[in-house]
């Protein structure tokens, strides 16, 4: 079914919205680890490491959606400490195939 051209253009706005979101967000996280540095060692692993919370984040989500029960205040604290501890190691495989897949979204849609 075809679409008028404004409708058509608030879809490519979205559909790019959708990819740079990410980029953004994993630029910001980035930053902010590279100058927290945490390890004292090198910012650069930090930065990645919490720049991994993202994609980790994102993948546990499919899996076990954020759980809002009666938990004490303590238990909610250690259970997102723990899915925050969790999603930085996931993250640091998944981020970086993540965000290559939204750059390569992007530049298709450019193309087009």
């Amino acid at each position: 079914m075809p679409i008028c051209d404004d409708c058509n253009n608030r879809r490519k706005r979205r559909e790019m919205v959708q990819y740079v979101k990410p980029l953004i967000v994993c630029a910001i996280l980035f930053a902010v680890g590279y100058n927290i540095d945490l390890t004292g060692q090198d910012p650069t692993m930090t930065g990645y490491m919490v720049m991994g919370i993202y994609g980790g984040w994102k993948i546990i989500n499919r899996f076990i959606p954020n759980l809002f029960l009666w938990f004490s205040v303590k238990a909610v604290f250690w259970y997102y400490l723990i899915r925050i501890t969790v999603s930085m190691f996931i993250g640091a495989f998944a981020t970086p195939i993540y965000l290559i897949y939204c750059i390569i979204m992007i530049i298709i849609r450019l193309i087009r």
